[in-house]
């Protein structure tokens, strides 16, 4: 019975909530045709998300407080990031268990991630009350764990979101510490998302251009948006620390065939910097141009 009632409760949730993003998406959608869109860079290095859109969204959680507690269910940050699915999450848990029980065992300890924002969740069976995004930091920590091991040092993430995977990795790992890099504004969001926890690592914040060169990496981590920055940029990022670091893992979603008429690097632009990186599939596999590329795994 009481199965029955969580599945009726989730099909309710999924549905509602379609309709009310959907109605909220279109209206919105339509009044920013109106409205002044705000670029963080000059048009030859913006990443995909620059879209005018994003920054505006990000500005908006940052001066309002009623914006911030609910940001995470924002029509627009959700095409960037909490668009994972009720379906994926289920697929998410159930690699994770197969992977990494332990991680399933714990489980309670990342819905700290849930608690900021007012994300849309789910009551998955056994382990209550979910986004989907998270159980996805949660998978790609999974991941990241069964590759390389227990990674520790100093991280590196680029693109970083409010920082969830962060979160996630803070309390999988023991490690010294995290740089997160991504645009001025995100990362004020960052830092502001994060100081309502307790972290166990020392984290910071800062862009390519604010890097000193001083840090060297044991282990880069990018959730698409290495793959999703302009040629020019990818060269900057690899030169300037990923090619130095020991060990790393990127989801992509370009460097394929389509790198040439995105303006991204291809696979193989990219392996002159990382001679020995691997290919690996993601799983479960969100689009089907989406691949993962590894390097110094165990």
């Amino acid at each position: 019975m009481i199965k029955v009632k969580n599945f009726l409760f989730n099909i309710r949730q999924i549905g509602i909530g379609y309709f009310y993003l959907s109605i909220t998406y279109k209206f919105h959608k339509a009044l920013s045709i109106f409205s002044r869109k705000i670029y963080v860079s000059e048009s030859s290095i913006r990443s995909w998300s620059d879209d005018g859109e994003y920054l505006k969204v990000i500005k908006k959680f940052l001066s309002n407080e009623k914006s911030f507690k609910n940001f995470k269910r924002n029509h627009f940050y959700r095409e960037v990031l909490e668009h994972a699915s009720y379906q994926e999450g289920l697929e998410y848990i159930k690699i994770i268990n197969e992977e990494n029980s332990e991680l399933i065992n714990k489980i309670k300890s990342f819905q700290i991630n849930d608690v900021i924002g007012n994300p849309v969740v789910y009551n998955y069976e056994n382990i209550g009350f979910f986004s989907p995004t998270t159980l996805r930091y949660l998978r790609v920590a999974s991941d990241i764990k069964k590759n390389f091991g227990n990674i520790n040092g100093n991280i590196a993430e680029i693109g970083c979101g409010y920082g969830g995977q962060y979160l996630v990795l803070d309390k999988t790992f023991t490690f010294n510490s995290y740089t997160m890099f991504d645009l001025l504004d995100v990362n004020k969001l960052i830092e502001k998302y994060l100081e309502h926890h307790l972290t166990n690592s020392y984290y910071k914040t800062t862009t390519i251009n604010q890097f000193d060169n001083k840090t060297t990496f044991d282990f880069i981590i990018s959730n698409y948006a290495f793959s999703e920055l302009p040629k020019k940029l990818q060269i900057k990022y690899l030169e300037k620390f990923i090619k130095l670091s020991k060990a790393g893992y990127m989801t992509m979603n370009s460097g394929k065939d389509d790198s040439i008429k995105e303006n991204c690097l291809s696979i193989e632009d990219i392996k002159h910097y990382l001679p020995n990186l691997k290919i690996i599939k993601e799983e479960p596999k969100t689009q089907d141009k989406n691949y993962i590329i590894i390097w110094g795994s165990k």
